[in-house]
């Protein structure tokens, strides 16, 4: 049977954009049944703090660097066979080189991740009681 095959298309950048980093919009792929948009590493930072209200230090939104290092450190502890329940997400898709995230992905991500100062960190130490 011939199932009729979707057409994927980029939307247009506006002129001038074609020598830009890819990541200054969200990126769309146009298909015939559904449009879906995803977000690349430069939206990430906007978009978690606007949904979600992460934020980095000193209540700043996050920096386009921060989200590139959680996805680099859990993408190495991936590779290394010992994921943390944490870690970021593996992207859902890639533009060449460029990872992109469906909305939905960051959202259960971010939902899911754990809260500050979860890992524990150095033990306390017991307090001796003298009888």
């Amino acid at each position: 049977m011939n199932r009729p095959q979707a057409r994927v298309a980029l939307s247009p950048l506006p002129r001038g954009w074609a020598r830009r980093r890819f990541a200054h919009s969200q990126t769309r792929i146009i298909t015939r049944m559904t449009p879906v948009t995803y977000l690349a590493i430069a939206d990430l930072p906007a978009y978690l703090f606007e949904q979600h209200g992460i934020t980095g230090r000193s209540d700043n939104p996050l920096t386009e660097s921060t989200v590139r290092s959680y996805h680099d450190a859990a993408t190495k502890r991936r590779k290394d066979n010992c994921p943390r329940p944490g870690d970021f997400p593996e992207p859902d898709h890639h533009f060449g080189r460029t990872p992109v995230w469906a909305p939905a992905t960051v959202d259960a991500w971010a939902t899911n991740r754990p809260g500050r100062g979860a890992g524990g960190g150095r033990p306390r130490k017991e307090k001796r009681s003298d009888p």
